[in-house]
């Protein structure tokens, strides 16, 4: 059902009245730019493979635009921008924002799940030259940032390709790369440090 009318003049009238806590403006907007918040909502619900969160999705977009309206106005020269190209813009700025927060959940849910690896380095030391290093070598890996440290276990440790490392941890390659050059600097750096003691 469409609301009625107010007749505003312009976006800027409509956003004003917006922002004067006028139902009849908020319901105007939501009218005008509804369709584009919804399709940009359920496609990020489908890229997430998660059909069930697309209401939730539009329901996080429209208070974000709601807040962003007051900076609709304040753009350059006095000129008015396109309300509905800016209502979209923001809303999937929302959604971007919201996925990467999930990914970084997602992608710390799987470190700490997987703190477990660096409990032991396996002790196949039989010299007392070999001992004293794989000691140094426990307690420097103790010292690095666990989400390298896993990958340096994985993939040095335990031989595991750059791929299986990916499919265990949940990252891409470039990360898992990343991350074991890291792993093998801090290592260094430690082992290093302790030779120099």
């Amino acid at each position: 059902m469409q609301p009625a009318s107010c007749n505003w003049d312009s976006d800027g009238e409509l956003v004003d009245a917006i922002l004067a806590n006028n139902e009849q403006a908020w319901k105007e907007l939501y009218h005008r730019c509804q369709s584009a918040v919804n399709t940009i909502a359920r496609s990020s619900a489908r890229r997430r493979n998660r059909p069930d969160i697309e209401d939730d999705l539009t329901q996080e977009c429209w208070l974000q635009i709601l807040k962003a309206l007051p900076q609709w106005k304040a753009l350059p020269n006095g000129k008015e921008d396109d309300l509905c190209r800016f209502v979209s813009t923001v809303a999937k700025r929302k959604l971007i924002e919201l996925y990467r927060a999930s990914r970084q959940a997602q992608a710390e849910t799987s470190i700490d799940d997987r703190q477990h690896l660096l409990v032991e380095l396996p002790d196949t030391t039989t010299s007392e030259s070999n001992l004293l290093a794989g000691i140094a070598m426990r307690e420097c890996l103790k010292q690095i940032a666990p989400r390298y440290a896993v990958v340096l276990r994985l993939m040095a440790l335990e031989g595991l390709s750059a791929a299986e490392a990916m499919e265990i941890l949940g990252a891409n390659k470039a990360t898992i790369a990343v991350w074991k050059f890291r792993a093998m600097q801090q290592m260094r750096h430690c082992l290093e440090e302790r030779r120099a003691k």
